[in-house]
């Protein structure tokens, strides 16, 4: 579920923290990774085709990962213009990277029994609550990211769709993020995705 600061825990921060920099490295990579499939080169040549969460963190989507378990990476730069041809393997792209990121979900529920046989117990049990917490934030990160508007990840359909209004975003790519931070602390955007949130959770944990 999407939440609020108030009630963290500086446990729970760094818990998020860690989260949050593992979430950004994996995702990024698979978007980088797929775009690469469907011929696009750029994030390659920008060094964007890596498992490094420094290749990919944004400053203010993380802090929305810590803070309202709301993530985004820093928005994948693409070859523009999108060739009509290309348009459909980029939604594929977009999509295939938020359904890898979310596969993490029940790989992490497998892998978990393996930790506990072993690793120490007091190791274990500090792994086994990030990987928890990543869980959690694998979901909430899913959902608002289906959101096509930069800087999420399938805001790229807009440099496919509108390249000028997609350039106009990016440009003010500042004031985006800050808007989408002032949203979660109002609590607009998780009321809103809350139905869908629930959904996955249901579907990817309870199956």
């Amino acid at each position: 579920m999407f939440s609020a600061f108030g009630d963290l825990t500086l446990w729970q921060v760094l818990n998020r923290i860690v989260a949050c920099l593992l979430l950004s490295g994996l995702h990024g990579f698979f978007l980088a990774f797929l775009l690469r499939l469907i011929g696009d080169k750029t994030p390659m040549f920008l060094s964007r085709l890596s498992p490094d969460p420094f290749s990919h963190l944004s400053l203010l989507g993380f802090l929305g990962g810590v803070l309202f378990k709301s993530a985004w990476i820093r928005p994948m730069l693409i070859e523009l213009p999108v060739p009509a041809q290309r348009r459909l393997p980029l939604v594929a792209a977009l999509l295939g990277s938020l359904l890898m990121t979310l596969a993490l979900v029940p790989l992490i529920s497998q892998i978990r029994p393996g930790i506990i046989l072993i690793m120490p117990l007091l190791a274990a049990q500090m792994v086994l609550t990030i990987l928890d917490t990543l869980q959690d934030l694998i979901i909430s990160f899913v959902v608002i990211n289906l959101i096509p508007l930069p800087p999420l990840s399938t805001g790229l359909l807009l440099d496919s769709l509108s390249p000028r209004w997609a350039d106009f975003l990016r440009k003010h790519s500042l004031l985006n993020e800050l808007a989408l931070l002032a949203l979660l602390f109002l609590g607009v955007v998780p009321m809103l995705l809350k139905p869908m949130d629930e959904w996955l959770r249901t579907i990817v944990i309870f199956g």
